[in-house]
């Protein structure tokens, strides 16, 4: 048992080192009089500490913590407080920013890929290969970095535990050691085809399982062996749908004759064809399809497809045609104005009579 003082300001200050296992090593701090900090060190025989110190004045933490209990040996930050940082608090515990190894380093950066989907294939869902180049292991040195052949020598810096401890004061901390990347053995003669990393670039082609529903630039995680990659998704526009969530939208052209009289006309949905247009319908008038749009992602519900009627207007007429069409504007009455080659008297009064 060891017992030392930590003057500090006016923060009251808790830290805690506990190690990964059972038993464990703790330190915990309390504020005294005149701003010093009686503390006490529990020793504790075993690696794979975490340590916290949380700074109690307006709420305000920072945290220093390993993620996987014992078993990875990089150390991770986080602060909850706008006033901590990093700098924070390594200048309260007295120690070298360096003296933690490399904090970033668990922070392992996935690989990225880009897939280019058509819309039909993200509406649908498509099994669809893609070649990448992951970090596999050496088959030289089958991972373990250093030349087949060779031996590695102990890391005498840390005694071979691959981590070090670092006497600050009342605190002592225990970090990845700076010599051997926590590894507790040095290679003297690296792998000549890895390069003492022990693992090498390899090409290989993947299927992946596009889900049916993903929209553009959604990004999904793969497992491929060992690793894990990130893959996002371009989704190419389509002519014929605009795409709304889980709803798509679509214009159908039908003649003057099908919208007064009704019939079918050929447009075409996600899924199937769409033929039946009803009597009476009007320019810019939407139908609603329940069901026919995209899949919801992890759900066994659709969207819907809206069409939305244009009515083609034809540019050249027969005399035939032109001749029914004057005897049907004759006969109209609900006229907002003139209609050519129709004698205006005929159509104003009808336009009178309509009001």
């Amino acid at each position: 048992m060891a017992s030392s003082a930590a003057r500090l300001t006016t923060r009251w200050l808790t830290a805690s080192v506990s190690s990964g296992y059972r038993s464990g090593r703790f330190l915990i701090i309390s504020s005294g009089n005149g701003g010093v900090c009686p503390a006490t060190i529990s020793q504790t025989h075993r690696a794979g500490t975490a340590v916290s110190l949380s700074s109690w004045t307006r709420g305000n933490a920072v945290t220093l913590r390993e993620l996987t209990g014992g078993i990875s040996y990089c150390c991770s930050f986080h602060s909850s407080s706008r006033l901590a940082n990093k700098q924070d608090l390594y200048e309260v515990l007295g120690v070298s920013r360096m003296g933690f190894g490399n904090i970033n380093s668990m922070f392992e950066e996935r690989p990225e890929f880009v897939m280019e989907l058509t819309f039909s294939e993200a509406a649908k869902g498509v099994n669809k290969e893609l070649s990448v180049n992951i970090d596999d292991t050496c088959q030289r040195c089958d991972g373990r970095g250093n030349e087949p052949g060779t031996k590695v020598s102990h890391c005498h810096y840390c005694n071979g535990t691959g981590m070090e401890s670092i006497s600050t004061g009342p605190f002592m901390m225990r970090s990845t050691c700076r010599r051997c990347g926590g590894k507790g053995s040095i290679i003297n003669t690296p792998c000549a085809l890895c390069r003492g990393s022990g693992q090498t670039k390899k090409r290989q082609t993947v299927t992946v399982p596009v889900p049916a529903g993903v929209d553009n630039g959604q990004t999904v995680r793969m497992s491929v062996g060992t690793k894990e990659i990130l893959i996002t998704f371009r989704v190419q526009r389509s002519p014929v749908f605009r795409r709304s969530g889980v709803d798509i939208h679509s214009d159908a052209f039908i003649s003057i004759a099908q919208a007064v009289l009704g019939g079918t006309a050929t447009t075409q949905g996600l899924y199937e064809t769409i033929s039946i247009i009803p009597a009476g319908c009007q320019a810019d008038q939407i139908i609603r399809l329940q069901g026919k749009g995209i899949r919801r992602i992890n759900s066994y519900s659709y969207g819907d497809h809206y069409v939305h009627i244009k009515i083609k207007v034809p540019k050249k007429l027969t005399r035939r045609q032109r001749s029914l069409l004057l005897s049907y504007a004759e006969e109209e009455t609900e006229v907002q104005g003139t209609v050519n080659l129709v004698p205006y008297s005929q159509t104003s009064q009808k336009s009178v009579k309509g009001n």
